[in-house]
């Protein structure tokens, strides 16, 4: 989401973003199109196909390796720097559940995904043992900026953030292997045990952005050729997988899919022609926006069915979109809901 990626100098300037942002965006346009999608398939088919186990393995992720990337904690000042994401993050978390929690009581609406239920303070308690209850990757982009702080103040070697790498990802991937399989549920987990499963993400993008890697001049041809092979294992696994019970192989399958859907999505960004970045990349930098209101579009008529699934997924995604470039008319507005701090004629976040 806009608000969760903090961009590296010479990436973003404003609104006005570089080839590199720009494809660093699309990333995020691609992540935001498959929660949208996955969401429609949910709520008109049922969370039980393959196609919304295809498109769901990837999504998150994808935010999480662009956004680890895009991390970049100054070495001195990370106390203030991580107030400064706080607002960020944080605000808006706690205003979209006020906000959904409002519109639930006098609309049906696809915001039943969120299980928004009793009073107001009742459902504010609940968001926070229970993020996923609202716009949990918010909360989650925080935890992993307060791990980055401490990173970028000790360890100051590639070989240190590559064992901090490593070590993140043997960590949630034992977490996340043991709750697919049906062995660990947390009654009131503040969002760490989705922090878990996505700190290989994070910490691979984090690690990825610190060793310097550019995508400004676009990757070879090759590196779509393997995106789309990554991608087409993923279709083949989800239809076998969704077959399957809560076993230890479907959990270790599971993670297999998101590792690779994320990593084939971004290579196809990474590697696509210019002219076809400036769709994605413009969803990609309304991404925060698009999540948090289009719950409230994909409820568009009575019945299941893919007919309901293709129509509420574009009426939300387009009319999410459409209500995102509304509220950035107001610099007030635009920082309260989707955390975007007031830029520098240099381009840089005021602190």
């Amino acid at each position: 989401m806009s608000a969760v990626g903090d961009a590296r100098e010479g990436e973003v300037s404003g609104h006005h973003t570089s080839l590199r942002s720009a494809r660093l965006d699309a990333m995020r346009g691609l992540a935001v199109t498959g929660i949208v999608l996955s969401h429609a398939v949910k709520l008109h088919v049922g969370d039980s196909s393959p196609a919304f186990a295809f498109v769901s393995a990837f999504a998150m992720p994808l935010f999480a390796l662009v956004s680890g990337y895009l991390t970049s904690p100054p070495d001195d000042d990370g106390a203030h720097w991580l107030g400064w994401r706080a607002r960020r993050l944080l605000v808006p978390f706690g205003v979209w559940a006020v906000l959904h929690w409002s519109v639930a009581q006098f609309a049906s609406t696809g915001l039943d995904l969120l299980g928004i239920e009793g009073s107001l303070p009742g459902y504010l308690i609940a968001v926070v043992l229970h993020p996923w209850q609202g716009l949990w990757f918010l909360l989650v982009a925080f935890y992993w900026s307060a791990i980055a702080v401490l990173i970028s103040r000790y360890a100051h070697s590639v070989r240190a953030i590559a064992g901090i790498a490593a070590a993140a990802v043997a960590l949630s991937g034992a977490v996340v292997w043991a709750r697919q399989a049906g062995t660990f549920e947390s009654p009131a987990d503040f969002g760490l045990v989705s922090l878990l499963g996505l700190l290989p993400y994070f910490a691979g993008g984090y690690a990825l952005g610190r060793m310097g890697l550019s995508v400004s001049e676009g990757l070879p041809v090759r590196a779509g050729v393997a995106g789309l092979a990554a991608l087409a294992a993923v279709a083949v696994s989800v239809v076998v997988t969704t077959r399957m019970g809560a076993t230890p192989l479907r959990a270790s399958l599971d993670v297999v899919e998101s590792v690779l859907g994320a990593v084939g999505f971004a290579l196809l960004a990474a590697s696509a022609p210019e002219r076809m970045l400036a769709p994605l990349a413009s969803l990609g930098g309304a991404s925060l926006g698009v999540y948090a209101m289009h719950f409230a579009f994909l409820r568009v008529g009575a019945g299941s069915g893919w007919t309901l699934v293709a129509t509420s997924f574009v009426v939300a995604l387009a009319a999410s979109f459409a209500l995102t470039k509304l509220v950035r008319l107001s610099p007030v507005s635009a920082e309260i809901l989707l955390g975007e701090a007031r830029v520098r004629r240099r381009g840089r976040p005021r602190r």
